[in-house]
């Protein structure tokens, strides 16, 4: 094979054109386009552009050979060729006289014979110059070697021609009925000849030979080359294969064939080195002979290779989207444990700003609870310095009940003396009992108008300061007991109010201090609530992440099996490729990258064991983080609970202190009462002894005297409450 190509190469005075990709063509192709192009650029006008319509080229190959004329095609099958209409040459789809020219290259042989009439009108009917038929019409010598070349095909190939079938089936086109037709139609008519029967169906034979061993396509392309190059414009010696019919309208010139071909004469050694390639080839299809079975088994091995090769490459799809699955979800794994990192950063964050918090109300509660022991140590010191005051206010009033009792002793005996004396005056005495009960009565109604009787009857007893001359110096002795008496009971009450005043703001404070405990409570008590359901979706995301890493276990599990299979694949096919060198090259280079695939496929694997190892231990430290949170969230709870517990202890003495404290303003209370009994005792004594010393006619004075009196000796008594407002009426005057 290598011999043959080289003689190409080699030819004397041959050069190989490379410039044309046309030349490339199979050298029947090359020769029937090539033909038709030469007699079209003969028939045109220099520098003219024509259009042309080839019936039956869906493969647009004459554009290659007229690449400045326009080029249209139509053809009964579909192709991917540009401008390509569907139609049926028998019926053009065109219009009368609508090209320059209209060409059809071994195109006629395969319409039917009843068709073929139809066929050449209408290619006369559309072209307005020429028309040009190539194609092999009816001749022995043709249907002969068509005859050999389908027995060459069928014995030597093993295959059956499906164009030359067709030629059989319809039977050649009579080239003189097919000119007469032409004329028929108003055209001059020539037919060229071209392609040497003996030479093209030598070339033919070696041309098929050459296509099917895909080694053989290179050293045909190039004789191909050497052919349409060299030996095409010669080869036109009768008797040939191929007829151009030429037909011209409208008084057109007609091609001259010596004008268009040289002489059927070959370059000198063309011949020779043709014989030669085909010589080598025959050499070469020798031992083919041999080595077709060993060909044969060579493609069955290659077979099983290819499918293996498939297998793999299947493998390999499923185990890159198995890998892209798993980097999907490893991706998606890391946003989920991102996630949890900000929602860890975020729980940390929030409990270090309660435990901030906390603190800050501890310390507040520790301060609060500071100041309240040391105001509770002050009441403590307020009410021992009270009941030393009680004390001494007991031991006063029981020397004034002694005192009272030997100034009631004195006063019962003048009583004695005198009570004949009051008989007389026991009617008005009795009037007087009542209108002061009404007084009594009024008393608390009229508390308010204090003031304004007080300014009344300060300018009645200004009016009648000499009649209460007398009576003035007899109370003289009693008013400076009373007074100290009334100074004392005003001085306990007023440090019972305070007390009482500052034990219930400090009540309050505390009350206070105890509901804002409350809230904190309530608080933390939402926010263990919060870091419980934290701590379940924690748990729950750990759950979901032991169930992905298992299954990603699972997954590399099975990735390791299919390597395992498929070294184990790839061994095999190593032994099965080692009979065959240039094979196992190729199956050699294949392994490597699969085993590159799998060396990547191992790192893949590595890499998500040790992002599942980093993800695990990212899960401990963030169950350790939530444990030390929750650890620290009991002990501020347990703190809340302490410092509640001492506020209600602190609650419980402030309300013992309190009590005590009412306690002793019920005493001083108490006494006070008894004070206003041994005033009152006192008072009465003193009216007794004015309405003893008066006149029955000043009985009137008297009594009013005796009110003012009383009055002096109740009084309003002292309230820590707003007086009610001033009024302009005026109480009228008890007189």
């Amino acid at each position: 094979m290598e011999c043959a190509a080289g003689l190409l190469g080699d030819l004397p005075g041959v050069t190989l054109v490379t410039r044309d990709a046309a030349l490339d063509l199979p050298f029947d192709q090359y020769q029937r386009y090539r033909l038709v192009a030469d007699i079209i650029d003969a028939l045109r006008v220099k520098g003219e552009r024509l259009a042309v319509l080839d019936v039956g080229g869906r493969t647009a190959l004459l554009r290659q050979f007229l690449p400045g004329d326009e080029v249209f095609l139509v053809d009964l099958e579909a192709s991917s060729e540009r401008g390509l209409v569907l139609g049926d040459g028998s019926s053009l789809p065109y219009a009368d006289n609508s090209v320059d020219a209209l060409v059809t290259f071994d195109t006629l042989e395969h319409v039917p014979p009843a068709g073929r009439e139809a066929f050449i009108s209408e290619c006369a009917r559309v072209a307005r110059r020429w028309v040009v038929i190539a194609g092999p019409f009816q001749a022995p010598e043709v249907e002969e070697a068509e005859t050999l070349l389908a027995a060459f095909i069928e014995d030597k190939l093993g295959q059956k021609h499906r164009y030359l079938l067709e030629h059989k089936q319809n039977g050649l086109p009579d080239r003189p009925a097919c000119e007469a037709l032409l004329k028929a139609a108003g055209g001059d008519v020539v037919s060229i000849g071209h392609a040497n029967i003996e030479r093209w169906l030598a070339l033919m034979c070696l041309s098929l030979y050459m296509d099917r061993d895909a080694p053989l396509r290179e050293l045909a392309r190039k004789f191909f080359h050497f052919y349409n190059a060299n030996l095409y414009a010669t080869d036109h010696a009768a008797p040939v294969y191929r007829h151009a019919l030429v037909a011209v309208f409208d008084g057109a010139t007609l091609p001259i064939a010596s004008r268009l071909l040289p002489a059927p004469v070959a370059p000198p050694g063309a011949l020779d080195t043709s014989m030669s390639v085909v010589q080598e080839l025959l050499r070469f299809d020798l031992e083919r002979d041999v080595l077709a079975p060993e060909w044969a088994r060579l493609d069955e091995v290659n077979g099983g290779l290819g499918l293996d090769l498939k297998g793999h490459k299947d493998t390999l799809l499923a185990m890159r989207t198995v890998q892209d699955e798993q980097t999907k979800m490893i991706g998606q794994l890391q946003e989920h444990c991102i996630e949890l990192r900000a929602n860890e950063e975020e729980l940390e964050g929030e409990m270090e700003r309660e435990a901030e918090e906390s603190q800050a109300a501890i310390e507040t509660i520790e301060q609060d609870l500071a100041a309240h022991k040391a105001k509770l140590a002050e009441v403590q010191r307020n009410l021992k310095s009270f009941k030393k005051l009680n004390t001494d206010l007991a031991e006063d009033a029981a020397e004034a009940r002694s005192q009272a009792e030997e100034v009631r002793e004195d006063l019962g005996k003048d009583l004695t003396e005198h009570r004949a004396k009051l008989a007389e005056v026991q009617d008005d005495l009795g009037s007087f009992k009542k209108l002061n009960a009404e007084l009594v009565e009024d008393a608390e109604e009229a508390r308010w108008q204090a003031d304004l009787v007080k300014e009344t009857l300060s300018r009645d007893l200004a009016a009648h300061k000499d009649q209460f001359a007398e009576v003035s110096e007899e109370l003289e002795s009693h008013k400076d007991i009373n007074d100290e008496l009334v100074a004392l009971a005003l001085e306990a009450r007023t440090q019972a109010e305070e007390v009482r005043k500052t034990v219930s703001e400090d009540i309050a404070a505390h009350k206070a201090v105890a509901s804002a405990l409350s809230t904190d409570n309530a608080a933390l008590t939402e926010t263990l609530v919060e870091q419980q359901r934290l701590r379940e979706e924690s748990d729950a995301a750990r759950e979901a992440l032991r169930h992905e890493l298992a299954s990603h276990e699972l997954v590399s599990t099975d990735l390791q099996g299919e390597v395992a299979d498929l070294r184990a694949m790839l061994e095999s096919a190593q032994k099965q490729s080692s009979a065959h060198e240039h094979v196992s090259t190729t199956l050699e280079r294949d392994l490597e990258g699969h085993r590159a695939v799998v060396f990547e496929l191992r790192e893949e694997l590595e890499k998500i064991q040790e992002a599942t190892s980093g993800l695990e231990a990212e899960r401990h430290a963030a169950c350790e983080q939530a444990a030390e949170a929750l650890q620290a969230r009991d002990t501020a709870v347990q703190r809340a609970q302490d410092l509640q517990g001492e506020a209600q202890a602190l609650e419980a003495a402030l309300d013992d202190a309190s009590s005590r404290a009412n306690r002793a303003e019920m005493r001083v209370r108490a006494q006070g009462d008894e004070l206003s009994a041994l005033n009152e005792s006192l008072r009465l004594v003193s009216e007794e002894l004015c309405a003893e010393r008066a006149a029955l006619l000043e009985l009137r004075l008297d009594q009013r005297k005796r009110w003012n009196n009383f009055k002096r000796a109740f009084g309003p008594k002292p309230t820590f409450e707003e007086a009610p407002p001033e009024t302009d009426s005026k109480e009228p005057d008890p007189a």
